[in-house]
């Protein structure tokens, strides 16, 4: 975590805002165990996710004055939408990858964009 706040405390020589790519990712990652060809989410557990993406966010928020854009990719967890409310944070997303969590793996159409994700 310390090369992060070192990476955007020297963007902010150059940059007002900054993106956090696949916001999601902080949250929880897709990891495979080369042994077995099995892959898991690690934290494992959903409950521990907005927890843990907090945490990494507030190291980032507190280490620069930058904004930050948050864009995610894919089946988005409801603690990635209920943080970005609580911090007031801006997102960003890209429609043609947008898919329901939890729903199975069908793409949301075009007028259910984010439609429940900023309630």
């Amino acid at each position: 975590m310390i090369i992060w706040c070192k990476k955007l405390q020297y963007a902010e020589y150059f940059y007002q805002l900054y993106r956090i790519d696949h916001f999601v990712g902080i949250f929880r990652i897709w990891t495979i165990d080369p042994a077995i060809h099995h892959g898991a989410f690690d934290p494992a557990s959903e409950a521990l996710w907005e927890a843990h993406g907090k945490k990494l966010l507030d190291v980032m928020l507190k280490n620069t004055a930058m904004l930050p854009c948050a864009e995610d990719l894919g089946t988005v967890p409801d603690c990635s939408y209920r943080t970005l409310r609580e911090y007031g944070l801006v997102g960003m997303d890209v429609q043609r990858w947008q898919r329901w969590w939890g729903k199975g793996d069908a793409y949301k159409e075009d007028q259910d964009y984010r439609v429940n994700a900023i309630g």
